[in-house]
């Protein structure tokens, strides 16, 4: 097992809810052994920006934006493996 800490930044509690009601499906998925999509939608009206920054041997590396072409139609699977 692989362990990570990461810092989420968020303008509300409510933010902070949904992100971890993702991270709460992909543990179920992961439990049961079930193959699942899971859509998310991203409104990118700006008020959200949620930060993520990843914490190792006491640094913060914050972690990179993904290149917009990811975005494009069709847009891309990004897979979440085990």
């Amino acid at each position: 097992m692989v362990y990570a800490n990461l810092k989420i930044a968020a303008n509300s509690a409510n933010e902070l809810k949904g992100f971890f009601r993702i991270c709460s499906c992909i543990q179920t998925a992961g439990f049961v052994g079930s193959c699942v999509n899971i859509p998310i939608v991203v409104d990118g009206g700006g008020s959200g920006r949620m930060q993520f920054t990843l914490i190792k041997d006491n640094k913060e590396i914050e972690l990179p934006l993904v290149d917009t072409k990811d975005f494009e139609y069709p847009i891309r699977k990004l897979w979440i493996s085990e």
